[in-house]
């Protein structure tokens, strides 16, 4: 695999979260002036994973994108159940907002990210931010996202129960840990598809897999933040493997990519794709909960291999 893409400089800031001290990862590109300020909330259920295993994404999207990204590491369940993971985002969405100058950001251009439980962080803080007073947002890019509870469950539930990498039962897993009973995944903050309003959020990047127990949960919430009048692009179905799966890629219906706000993300043509990352989520017990996966999904874009979900975005000021 390809060395993640290089960065002017990264380094790491503790900050008081609602329940103590919290570490940032601040990553910045080469160049100068003022970049974007992308906040990531890495992805794995709830439960697994760390600013470590999303190291190389963040390098990628920092040198890809040309924006400083400050990666997060919110508290994980089963130890810090909901809504402690959420609380943290969004403290760390006003901290980095607030201090954006200081890490060679532009506080006009914030945008939130995430992928899978990410996602999930990303969106229930776009709400979040409306609701309870925040930074504006100019945009979110939520990768396969988690957007709704295991019960009922959609069709790609069921489709997609075992067989390509996440599983429904790995999914009921992480869900298990990370609410203290199953009436608070009615709560938008956990459920953010459920949420009674998703009118004015920021324009959203939605990424689906077409083999993904996510899927369905992932486009209706596309759907559904179009249908509250925020700028989601419309379906462009593209295969290319996120965790050996195929994608869809929502995007302009004319190709170039999305407008979020000052924030200009087009999308590169993706001309193969490798399929040998391809890997099962297993767990065995509790104690190996926060093991580092070794797992290392891998597109091909262009001819350049980096690592899974950067898409090669670029950004530039209007």
């Amino acid at each position: 695999m390809a060395p993640p893409a290089e960065v002017e400089k990264v380094v790491e800031r503790s900050i008081d979260g609602p329940g103590g001290p919290m570490t940032l990862r601040i990553y910045t590109p080469k160049g100068a002036g003022l970049f974007p300020l992308m906040v990531f909330f890495h992805g794995s259920g709830f439960v697994l994973c760390s600013l470590d295993t999303h190291d190389g994404m963040c390098r990628n999207l920092a040198a890809g994108i040309g924006c400083v990204v400050v990666s997060v590491d919110y508290r994980l369940a089963p130890e810090h159940k909901f809504p402690a993971g959420p609380d943290d985002c969004l403290a760390a969405t006003r901290w980095a907002a607030a201090h954006a100058a200081e890490i060679g950001a532009d506080p006009a251009r914030i945008m939130l990210a995430g992928d899978s439980a990410g996602g999930n962080m990303a969106a229930v803080t776009a709400l979040r931010v409306r609701d309870e007073g925040g930074p504006a947002l100019v945009g979110q890019m939520l990768l396969y996202p988690v957007t709704d509870y295991h019960t009922p469950g959609t069709p790609s539930y069921a489709e997609n129960a075992e067989g390509y990498g996440l599983t429904r039962d790995t999914m009921e897993w992480f869900w298990a840990h990370y609410l203290g009973t199953a009436a608070q995944a009615d709560h938008p903050h956990a459920s953010p598809v459920r949420a009674p309003d998703l009118s004015r959020l920021p324009a959203a990047y939605v990424v689906s897999a077409e083999y993904d127990t996510l899927r369905d949960e992932a486009e209706r919430y596309g759907d559904r933040l179009r249908a509250g009048g925020s700028h989601a692009p419309a379906r462009h179905e593209s295969r290319v493997p996120v965790l050996g799966r195929p994608i869809r890629r929502r995007r302009h219906r004319d190709g170039r990519g999305l407008r979020l706000g000052a924030l200009d993300l087009p999308t590169r043509r993706i001309e193969s794709s490798d399929t040998s990352a391809s890997s099962a989520v297993r767990f065995t017990n509790m104690s190996e909960r926060r093991q580092r996966l070794a797992l290392a999904p891998r597109i091909v874009v262009g001819h350049q291999r980096v690592d899974c979900c950067t898409l090669q975005l670029s950004a530039t000021a209007p």
